[in-house]
């Protein structure tokens, strides 16, 4: 007779658990709420609409996981809208940045321009056998033209002729006995 009574019980009990109540689905629904769970909460307050479908709490608990998942998605298209905003900000600002290194870079070529101009037609004079201007010739007697460390011809030639003298020659072989340092130093 036991085993009858717990065979009866063993079939009667799942129906008994699969007959649920509406607050039960909307305690569900709550907890998985709760918990953070929102899509397993949103199916079992569907669920018991569903079986439901008059009962205020499951209604209002629906239209709070529907205004949660507006906000949700109004969360995220913000998100997106600062970043689009961010890196248009960002493409901006290196346009401007590549614009004004254009800018300084031509500004540079443009001062290049004169001084180069400058070279070219000196070089070509010197090739036509032309003098210099006259300016340039009293900057020549005035200041030297040459940059800090170099030296005209006529300066480098000076400068050996006055080292010639100082010129000696090395011994072939040392003069002298070569000092043994094996043995100690008397320091009496």
């Amino acid at each position: 007779m036991y085993k009858t009574l717990l065979s009866i019980s063993l079939c009667i009990a799942p129906l008994w658990l699969g007959a649920q109540t509406a607050e039960d689905y909307f305690h569900g629904g709550a907890q998985s709420y709760i918990w953070g769970r929102n899509q397993e909460a949103k199916t079992n307050i569907i669920t018991g609409i569903r079986r439901f479908p008059d009962d205020p709490l499951l209604k209002g608990m629906a239209e709070l996981l529907n205004k949660k998942e507006q906000q949700q998605q109004q969360q995220q298209q913000q998100q997106q809208d600062q970043q689009k905003q961010q890196k248009q900000q960002g493409q901006q600002q290196q346009s401007e940045q590549n614009q004004q290194q254009k800018k300084e870079d031509e500004q540079k070529q443009a001062a290049k321009k004169p001084d180069q101009q400058k070279q070219d037609q000196q070089q070509a004079q010197q090739q036509a056998g032309q003098p210099k201007d006259k300016t340039d010739e009293q900057q020549q007697e005035g200041e030297p033209a040459r940059a800090m460390g170099q030296m005209t011809p006529e300066q480098a030639q000076k400068l050996l002729d006055a080292q010639k003298g100082d010129e000696q020659m090395l011994p072939l072989k040392p003069t002298g006995k070569p000092a043994d340092h094996s043995k100690p130093i008397k320091d009496w």
